[in-house]
């Protein structure tokens, strides 16, 4: 009791810690995909290649830092971990926003990679520690908050410095704010107390390198997968399971391995894992499908995807608190099954779009979703996370994470495959069955649009010798066959979630 009456009085630090640490790399998240065309513009330099190393590379080098990481942070301190990451966001910042050599700028921003490794999860893990024990949900409802709000900030903060100032300063912001956060983690912040001890201070580098390669290679393998060929995607894919069943041998004779046999085994925890891949899935996939779509199908102004958006942005934050208030009052498997519930009616709707659909017919359902997310995120955040053993929080959270990771970017992939290919052999075979006659280019093009990768709005350009009054509706018949197929797959996904938290709720009981 004393020990949460002490926690208490570092309450307000800490959530000032998590909001600085979640707007850092969440707006600067944002902020990067949105103003890339004008960091790229600065810089002589193939726009391809720098674009797919600064968002594709940042995000692998990321992903693939986590748990080695995590593993360190709990050998050595999460706290030194995280103070270390603050400081090289701090560094790395400082070059990208000031420098004019390409390589220094694409080099510090993979860096950052490792930098955000260090420190979202390990704040999360951190507030974990630091937070009295009867309100671990309210952490993990802050936690959803700040990540809305953030989300939602993003493009208003970028768009403003990109027409008012320089994109350079969409990193420069995070000096005085990492400074902010630097004092406070050093001097207000407690670390969890524990014993070190020469043999456990051992790190499996041999184990790190495979495990790091294994990584590398399956977001190879699932990143950019319009632009890969399907015999590349197979050999990476292979090459990673390989790199990870090498990997999981080498950790069996180790007395102390990258991955704690303790949490592997914990059935709670991988449960709860497989419901967050599960939903994650949805969730992140959801943002791009729709991103798209409201641009390149709806033909919407970035002003308007802003506000549909902020639609859901703002009711995950307004049910956030509700929900981490409800998870440390009530049962937190009942907030869950809420969620996911809240998610699937929101699909159900979904399903009922076409290209005349309302503002009130498409936001509805935003909103729904979002409160589906409130709810969802920080229940199976705190089911999970606190299923870690003592002593393993760093690689626990680490390992976590890059679930959730692989998650985003396994259900974006898949649901776009599913999107390109249902509407795309829709308008093919109309086009095989009738008398129109399309060349390749006009067909390659048309087939963009349909699977939203270009904007209709290029449509007229094509020249194509079809009569609008049967060409349009043609497409947008085409892409909302895709989407109805892609919202089916999210559907099966909540469903089985949803099934997964009856398993889940027995496990816990059991324990």
């Amino acid at each position: 009791m004393n020990i949460d009456k002490e926690k208490n009085n570092y309450k307000s630090l800490v959530v000032l810690l998590l909001a600085i640490v979640i707007f850092i790399d969440n707006v600067g998240d944002t902020a990067v995909n949105i103003a890339l065309p004008a960091i790229v513009s600065s810089f002589n330099t193939n726009s391809s290649f720098f674009m797919q190393c600064f968002i594709g590379g940042y995000l692998i080098i990321a992903a693939s830092t986590l748990v080695f990481f995590g593993k360190i942070a709990d050998l050595i301190g999460i706290k030194k971990m995280f103070t270390t990451g603050i400081a090289l966001l701090f560094i790395t910042s400082t070059i990208i926003g000031m420098s004019s050599n390409v390589a220094l700028v694409l080099g510090s921003r993979l860096v950052q990679g490792m930098a955000f490794s260090l420190t979202y999860p390990l704040v999360i893990t951190l507030g974990r520690i630091n937070f009295p024990s009867h309100q671990q949900g309210l952490l993990m409802g802050l936690v959803s908050l700040f990540s809305s709000l953030s989300l939602a900030l993003g493009p208003l903060i970028t768009g403003f410095l990109l027409q008012f100032s320089s994109w350079r300063y969409i990193f420069l912001i995070n000096l005085p704010l990492t400074i902010i956060t630097l004092i406070i983690s050093i001097f207000f912040i407690k670390d969890k107390e524990k014993e070190k001890n020469k043999q456990n201070l051992n790190l499996n580098f041999i184990g790190a390198l495979l495990y790091t390669i294994s990584i590398i290679f399956l977001f190879l393998s699932i990143l950019n997968s319009n632009k890969t060929s399907l015999d590349f995607k197979i050999v990476f894919s292979i090459l990673s399971f390989l790199f990870f069943i090498i990997f999981l041998k080498s950790q069996k004779k180790l007395i102390n391995p990258l991955f704690d046999t303790e949490i592997i085994k914990n059935s709670v925890y991988k449960t709860g894992s497989l419901i967050r891949f599960l939903g994650q899935a949805v969730i992140f996939s959801s943002f791009f499908v729709f991103s798209i779509s409201f641009q390149n199908i709806y033909a919407f102004s970035s002003l308007e995807i802003g506000l549909i958006f902020l639609s859901i942005t703002l009711s995950i934050a307004l049910f956030s608190l509700i929900s981490g208030k409800l998870i440390d009052k009530t049962d937190p498997f009942r907030v869950l099954k809420f969620g996911i519930v809240f998610m699937i009616i929101a699909c159900l709707l979904f399903l009922n779009l076409h290209q005349t659909s309302s503002n009130k017919e498409i936001i509805t359902p935003m909103i729904i979703m979002g409160v589906g997310i409130a709810f969802f995120l920080p229940s199976i955040n705190a089911i999970t996370l606190n299923a870690i053993p003592f002593g393993k929080e760093g690689i626990g959270t680490g390992i976590y994470f890059t679930i959730v990771t692989l998650a985003g970017a396994f259900g974006t992939v898949i649901s776009n495959e599913l999107l390109s290919v249902k509407s795309t052999n829709y308008i093919k075979k109309t086009f095989l069955d009738s008398q129109f006659k399309i060349n390749h280019f006009q067909l390659e093009n048309l087939l963009d649009i349909i699977a939203a990768r270009k904007s209709i709005s290029l449509l007229p350009q094509l020249n194509i010798n079809i009569a609008n009054e049967f060409l349009y509706p043609l497409v947008y018949q085409s892409f909302f066959s895709g989407l109805r197929i892609v919202l089916w797959f999210w559907l099966m996904l909540l469903s089985s979630t949803f099934i997964l938290c009856f398993f889940l709720e027995r496990i816990k009981l059991v324990d």
